[in-house]
């Protein structure tokens, strides 16, 4: 690829720190699974806040206790209790017979210094395996939807000005917004961009948490289900001037006529985040760095998880799939949300929406909810195998104790059977060839989706 041509997928693309020098084995897959022609993307009704919440509720109702504004100090470990003893910035000591840290890289290495389990070479060579990268996003409010008026509706428009992306807000629904209050995130940019805006702001203010060296301490709050407040990120009447200013310049219309009601920036820079995402260093053997960091320290039930250490880094499948990880201990004894097998031994089943993922992660079995069971290759989404049973009102799918493997439609009636009734301790399972195979007792395969040898190789 020729400098230009480089320049112009930066351009082109709306990232900078996507092109940077980052590990190629992992940025080729990541490439193709986020930015290929068949990539879909959805958004929840209410926003993608609505899923916290919920968990959240979900785990208070089952006797959980969240507490926020808690920053984490130090920790260490009492072998003699067998407990980690856990110091909080307000002066709070909490004892925990494990712990997990979800956290990136940068968030690490604020409670790691003097701290032996973190710092030592070994972990800390897991924990620096990646680089944070810089992410900034400006929203802006208006009384109407001006951007209507130029048939812009939905989606995101790209600029080599510092703005680099601006996308359209739709409302709760995910449907464009026709008229009355609307919204912009007027600008979505990373990498060097970030650091243009640095000039509107106030250098001086408590407010400003100096990217890696200072600290901006919050008060202490318990769980409440309040929205965050935006006054807490104001943007500074500078920085709203000149995005106004680049807007009317991207869009061809008079800054006058496009004034917001409010103007609001996050920085993911700053403490204790570091970064919007974090990629992979160049020579990571990242499947073995994922491997090892989930648990540094085989005597120490000390646990790190997160999206920074995942095939899938700066998305919220990546936390999930480090935290499976987790799951999937033995000391945990906790079957993770997305397995790769089903057992007839306990009659497992999946329910609408549920799926089975490889090892690798790069294949998946989902019960979709038009009632099909299908096997998709996860880089570009495509169907391997299927039921073939759409249209069909789904229920559950049943791993069985007597070896059938078995769809069933909401009346409770099967309308697909891998027809292998005849071993009371069988499973099924997505290997990591892509292949759908169901073993008797014995570890003899029965019943395989054969797709293994029809896989096809993706064009680079």
């Amino acid at each position: 690829m020729s400098y230009e041509a480089y320049r112009f997928e930066q351009d082109a693309g709306g990232y900078l720190t996507t092109l940077s020098n980052w590990n190629a084995a992992d940025a080729i897959p990541w490439f193709l699974a986020d930015f290929s022609p068949k990539a879909t993307y959805r958004g929840f009704a209410q926003g993608y806040r609505q899923v916290v919440v919920n968990m959240a509720q979900l785990f208070t109702k089952a006797g959980g206790n969240i507490v926020c504004g808690q920053k984490l100090a130090s920790f260490d470990w009492d072998g003699d209790g067998n407990v980690f003893m856990l110091k909080f910035a307000n002066g709070n000591t909490v004892m925990t017979k494990a712990l997990i840290l979800a956290m990136p890289r940068r968030s690490l290495e604020l409670i790691s210094c003097g701290n032996k389990y973190l710092s030592n070479d070994a972990t800390s060579k897991l924990i620096k395996s990646v680089t944070p990268k810089s992410a900034f996003k400006i929203f802006s409010t208006y009384p109407t939807p001006w951007w209507q008026k130029l048939n812009l509706s939905l989606g995101r428009s790209l600029t080599d000005l510092p703005l680099r992306q601006t996308y359209y807000w739709a409302d709760s629904q995910g449907n464009p917004v026709k008229s009355g209050p609307a919204m912009l995130m007027a600008s979505y940019d990373d990498g060097t961009n970030t650091e243009f805006w640095d000039g509107y702001r106030d250098l001086s203010s408590t407010k400003w948490k100096l990217k890696g060296l200072q600290q901006t301490e919050k008060s202490t709050v318990q769980w409440t289900d309040d929205a965050p407040k935006w006054s807490d990120y104001k943007a500074p009447s500078q920085m709203m001037d000149e995005m106004t200013r680049q807007l009317a310049e991207i869009h061809g219309v008079k800054a006058a006529d496009i004034q917001p009601v409010k103007v609001f920036f996050k920085d993911w820079a700053e403490d204790p985040f570091g970064g919007g995402w974090n990629f992979w260093n160049i020579g990571v053997q990242s499947s073995q760095v994922m491997k090892a960091i989930i648990k540094p320290d085989s005597t120490v039930p000390l646990y790190i998880c997160g999206d920074a250490y995942s095939n899938w880094q700066g998305w919220v499948e990546g936390a999930l799939e480090t935290a499976n990880m987790v799951l999937a201990l033995p000391e945990f004894n906790v079957r993770p949300l997305n397995s790769d097998k089903l057992s007839g031994r306990t009659n497992e089943f999946l329910a609408v929406g549920d799926g089975l993922v490889s090892k690798n992660n790069q294949y998946k079995l989902i019960y979709q909810h038009d009632g099909n069971l299908v096997l998709y290759r996860i880089l570009d989404n495509y169907p391997l195998w299927a039921t073939n049973t759409n249209g069909k009102p789904a229920w559950r799918v049943y791993m069985q104790p007597d070896g059938n493997f078995v769809v069933y439609e909401a009346y409770k009636k099967p309308v697909w059977a891998s027809n292998t009734n005849h071993d009371d301790d069988s499973y099924i399972i997505i290997q990591d060839d892509g292949n759908l195979v169901i073993y008797d007792r014995q570890g003899k395969s029965v019943w395989e989706s054969n797709v293994a040898s029809k896989k096809e190789l993706m064009p680079l």
